[in-house]
This record gives C-alpha cells, structure tokens and sequence, in this order.
C-alpha cells in the first residue's frame, strides 16, 4: 500500500493544493492518503485522478477553500478512479463556489461518514453514497448503480437547490432510508426552503424506498421527463 502524506494545504502558496496521479511506472494495486493536519485548511483543492485504488480519510479534518474562482470550484474531484473510498472528511463551499465534491467517470465507490456541503456525481457508477451528512444536496447525473442509503441530507439557506437529493438520465439507481429536511415553513408564497425532497428525470428501474421527507414547500417526490420502472 502506497501512503501520501499531505501537508497543511492553507500553508501553501498555490491554491490548487495537490493534484495526485501516479507516475507511469508505478504499478502499486492501492493509494492510501491520510490527512493527518492540526485542524482545518483553506485555499485548498485535491484533485486525484486516472487511477485505481484509492483510500482517503480527512481523520475528522476539514478542506474548505476560500477560492470563489469558478474555474476551480470544488474541495475534491475524483476523475476517472475505479475503486476509491472518502472517509470522514468535512467539505464545505465558500465564497461563490457551489460544489464541495465533484466524482466523475468513476466505478465502484464508497463515499461514507462524511459532512459535505453540494455533492455532485457524474456518468459514474456503483458508487455508494452512505451515512453522511449533507447540507444543499446531492446531484447525480448520467449515473446508474448508484446506492444513496442513510445519510441526513438538508437544506442550507444560501443555496437553492429545488430538490436536495436529485437523480436525472440514469439507472438501476436506489434512493433509500434517507433523512430529507427541506426547512420550509409550508408557505408556498414565500417559497423558503428546498422545493422538493427528491426529484426524478428520465430514470429507468430505480427503486426509492422508506425515506423520511419533510418540510418542502412543493413535491416529497418530483418526477420530470420519461419515468420507466421506477419503484
């Protein structure tokens, strides 16, 4: 097992901290990064990338960029990783940024105990989304295989999301055993709050199963385009 080692991010002068992918040569079967830092970073931003195997665990630390650069708008992307896991990291958006995790063309994932602010998944699959914290939403798209079971995900005043856990052009998707808090009051004059709890578009055999929704202003669940075998 190959361990990296990551310094104090909010120390360096370059505001894309690490950008990690194995040299050609290598041939390690699994990556290991531990954050082991004193307490939270800012001007950070890890992007790990055409790999395989890949452990991090943030230790209960956290990143958070000040970085508002629309160019550069996540805390960590994952692109193009088969086989990774994020343990216990804290993710946050500042600034004009709005996503805190981006995963992209990735397979076979586990994204677990975290506390993270938007999340966005991208044409990747068998990725499993579980017992996390979230706060705006989560948003997959072109995805299919994908497990978002058990996390609490609620709404934040300074974003509006319209569905906080949101799946569109995927499937063989399962949304289950989630808690959803849109924090509306249920005055839909005033619209405060998520709109809806989950929104669905052009999904094929998904299967949303003994969520608690709560506190949204239009739909608990919302379905838009060609909705087939869905239960």
């Amino acid at each position: 097992m190959i361990s990296w080692m990551l310094r104090a991010c909010g120390e360096s002068r370059s505001p894309l901290c690490s950008q990690q992918s194995p040299p050609p040569l290598w041939p390690p079967t699994s990556r290991e990064l531990n954050f082991l830092m004193a307490g939270s970073t800012t001007g950070t931003c890890l992007n790990v990338h055409d790999t395989n195997d890949v452990y991090i665990n943030c230790n209960g630390h956290s990143i958070t960029s000040g970085i508002s650069d629309v160019a550069i708008n996540t805390d960590v992307t994952i692109n193009n990783i088969r086989n990774f896991k994020l343990n216990e990291c804290t993710l946050k958006t500042t600034g004009g940024r709005v996503t805190a995790l981006l995963v992209s063309y990735s397979d076979k994932g586990v994204i677990s105990r975290n506390r993270l602010h938007a999340t966005k998944v991208f044409k990747s699959s068998n990725i499993q989304i579980k017992d996390n914290y979230i706060e705006t939403y989560y948003q997959q798209e072109y995805s299919s295989g994908n497990i978002i079971e058990n996390n609490d995900v609620s709404y934040a005043q300074s974003f509006d999301p319209g569905g906080l856990i949101i799946s569109i052009f995927g499937s063989n998707n399962k949304i289950i055993n989630n808690r959803i808090d849109g924090r509306s009051d249920g005055d839909l004059l005033k619209q405060i709050g998520a709109d809806d709890g989950i929104v669905l578009g052009d999904e094929t055999e998904d299967i949303i199963q003994n969520n608690l929704i709560k506190n949204h202003y239009d739909c608990g669940i919302e379905t838009l385009g060609f909705i087939s075998k869905t239960q």
